[in-house]
């Protein structure tokens, strides 16, 4: 029997396929019976799943159609099936073209193919369209450049299923919605009648023992209303949150204590009154939606740290990560959404105000991360969205008297905005203007007039401080379970140590003759990508001192000891000098041999 010669070429190029990647420690799984893909790949590394995956599309030829300067193939796709592997299919998809005859084997990402998407866009129906690989893409040799691809494919993907519905608006009509005599007050009533205001307005301006044990006996008293007693933990939450704002907690943390009081309001509200009930079960939904935001936009300054150091498969494998949160931001959202137009014909509404505002909000920290990435289309999707929001919470807030929460829901609008001409921006000016209390309608002018002219005036490239890297570090040191405010976890104090070395000001401002390098970090320094968990040592370039350990401030106390103090040469460095990784890098270039020193001890 004879064996056609397409068979014997496309088992050479399974072949050849397979040899490439599995001499990586990838798997290559055939895939039986799917529309438009021949294998799903798994990427391993050293033997241990790294949890990147994506499908490939085969093609083999012995004589496939090269460009006249060899610098691209071209390969040419039917329209319905380059529609699938491009728009409809939500995992990674590479069109892999094996040169049988050549013994090459090149790759693409289908879903990152301007010229091919631009194309299926433009017209739809029978028909082809052509891949054009480039022949640079190589396999095994780029496989680091197919990571970072399949990477970078993620992100649209996710969003993809984001999108994939319309987002609601909650303000086709709401006028008649919100009668005047059936507002509920519970609240309020209820907190007036025991001056539990007051007891908030102190704990804002700094909370005392005294206050905080009033308070938590209200919480915990058997006797008192659930009304009495969720006022309560609300007031417990303004305070926390304030106190977490002191200290600079980060914004994950501060998610983290919203979601636990709101976990509180459900347990004490299960049995009722049933509008307390919807605003303990719609404020959990935005705290959970606050959290995941915070999360992703912490992942996405941490992308944006190291989006060109490390290796391919870390980048990979972060921006995998980053596609199953923005998946989860989604999904926790339509869940938000689906209570807020329910709340929106309820006749709780007047009552709902501000976990509505929360949920804005948490959107908010999205709406600015895909704008951060240049992502326009999803971002004003959302900002659509977000803003529909805001304008519910305000009219459920006009309606009730509550001057606080409508700023709150103001100052999100507010936040949404691109500039100070957009319609979020004139939207939040508006809201403004119904604020009946002129204290705190001028403390919000003032708050917006001056995030207007940042809005106008604010640089093209987002640039990081060091504190907002550190308060990152935490975030994702948090994220990895590491609790750092533990004295004895010999890793948090680690962790804890090498976060503030990231900022050696304290220390190099004392003498412009001190430099420091970077030894080993280990395990946990590359968890976190994070250096300075590890050795340092601290040089003096003038006389060659060094000195190294784990923490920069037990360093210099010793360096200081035996060299500083008798020092005639010492040079201080301005008193607002402050370090920059731009003037370590430049340090470093000249003062090579000290790096050196560092590695050898």
């Amino acid at each position: 029997m004879h064996r056609p010669d397409a068979h014997v070429t496309d088992t050479c190029g399974r072949t050849q396929l397979r040899t490439a990647l599995e001499s990586l420690g990838w798997t290559v799984n055939p895939i039986e019976n799917d529309y438009g893909s021949d294998f799903e790949v798994e990427v391993f590394q050293a033997g241990q799943s790294t949890g990147v995956a994506f499908k490939i599309q085969l093609k083999s030829s012995r004589a496939p159609l090269y460009s006249a300067n060899c610098d691209f193939v071209s390969v040419e796709i039917s329209r319905k099936s380059a529609d699938y592997m491009c728009r409809e299919l939500r995992v990674p998809m590479v069109l892999v073209l094996a040169d049988t005859e050549q013994k090459e084997t090149f790759w693409t990402v289908t879903q990152l193919d301007k010229n091919v998407l631009q194309s299926l866009q433009a017209s739809s129906g029978q028909g082809s369209v052509t891949f054009r690989i480039p022949v640079q893409n190589r396999l095994p040799a780029t496989f680091e450049n197919l990571l970072l691809a399949v990477g970078q494919a993620e992100t649209p993907l996710s969003l993809r299923s984001l999108l994939s519905k319309p987002l609601p608006s909650f303000l086709d009509s709401i006028e008649g919605r919100i009668d005047q005599d059936q507002v509920r007050d519970d609240l309020r009533t209820k907190s007036d009648a025991i001056r539990l205001q007051q007891l908030r307005q102190r704990l804002l301006a700094g909370p005392g023992d005294a206050d905080r044990e009033q308070l938590a006996k209200v919480i915990a008293d058997p006797n008192a209303s659930v009304e009495i007693r969720f006022w309560a933990l609300l007031i417990a939450e303004d305070a926390e949150a304030a106190e977490a704002s002191r200290r600079q907690a980060t914004a994950e943390e501060q998610a983290r204590l919203r979601l636990s009081i709101a976990d509180q309001l459900r347990t004490l509200t299960h049995r009722g009154p049933r509008h307390l009930k919807f605003y303990a079960v719609l404020q959990k939904k935005a705290s959970e939606l606050l959290l995941l935001t915070s999360r992703d936009w912490s992942q996405h300054i941490n992308w944006k740290l190291h989006e060109t150091e490390g290796d391919a498969l870390w980048r990979t494998q972060l921006a995998f990560e980053r596609a199953r949160l923005t998946r989860r931001v989604a999904r926790k959202y339509n869940q938000c959404a689906r209570l807020a137009a329910y709340a929106a014909g309820s006749e709780y509404l007047s009552a709902l105000a501000q976990p509505l505002v929360r949920i804005a909000l948490g959107l908010t920290i999205f709406v600015q991360r895909l704008t951060d990435q240049g992502l326009t289309e999803p971002a004003a999707a959302y900002r659509d969205s977000a803003l529909s929001i805001c304008r519910l919470a305000a009219a459920a807030a006009l309606a009730r008297g509550d001057d606080e929460v409508l700023t709150n829901a103001a100052g999100a609008g507010a936040a949404l905005a691109e500039n100070s001409e957009s319609e979020a921006y004139q939207w939040a000016w508006h809201a403004a203007d119904l604020v009946s209390d002129s204290e705190m309608k001028q403390e919000l002018r003032a708050r917006m007039e001056s995030f207007g002219r940042q809005l106008d005036t604010a640089a093209a490239d987002y640039e990081i401080g060091i504190e907002e890297e550190q308060r990152i570090y935490r975030s994702m040191a948090t994220a990895l379970g590491i609790d750092l405010s533990t004295s004895d976890d010999r890793i948090a104090t680690a962790v804890r140590i090498g976060i503030a070395d990231w900022d050696p000001t304290r220390i190099l401002r004392n003498c412009q003759h001190l430099f420091v390098s970077l030894g080993s970090h280990g395990m946990v320094g590359e968890w976190l990508r994070l250096p300075t968990i590890g050795m340092k040592f601290l040089h003096c370039t003038l006389h060659g001192h060094t000195i190294g350990g784990a923490s920069l401030d037990n360093v210099y106390a010793g360096f200081r000891e035996s060299y500083c103090t008798s020092c005639t040469d010492c040079r201080p460095h301005e008193a607002d000098w402050h370090y920059s990784h731009e003037w370590q890098r430049a340090q470093n270039e000249i003062h090579q041999k000290f790096i050196e020193r560092g590695h050898q001890m």
